[in-house]
């Protein structure tokens, strides 16, 4: 099926909609839709350590044209495309950076 161009709703939009309406299956359509931008935010993080460990071990697959950076570019171009992932945080890190979720102390939460 073929798509037709359309502005993608935002988080907020998504935020509104979930308070507005509470029919079951268009709630299912707002999570899933926010299941799938986690899902590509967490992919871009993994893209990015696997691009790391192939600038050390395997340059060569960085080359222009190679799968590898065309993959992290299209996982960064959804993103930019659905905009905001997470909401706003008030929490900071430690090191009094902000952070997009709270941190628990866990090295797997950096």
């Amino acid at each position: 099926m073929v798509l037709p161009p359309f502005d993608p709703p935002n988080y907020f939009e998504l935020r509104d909609w979930w308070q507005k309406y509470r029919e079951g299956d268009i709630r299912r359509l707002i999570l899933e839709v926010q299941t799938q931008r986690y899902a590509l935010a967490e992919l871009r993080t993994m893209s990015e350590t696997v691009l790391r460990q192939a600038a050390d071990d395997a340059p060569e697959m960085l080359q222009k044209g190679r799968t590898l950076p065309k993959l992290h570019r299209r996982i960064e171009a959804e993103l930019r495309r659905g905009g905001r992932v997470y909401p706003e945080s008030k929490a900071v890190h430690e090191d009094g950076k902000r952070r997009s979720r709270p941190w628990t102390g866990n090295k797997d939460d950096r």
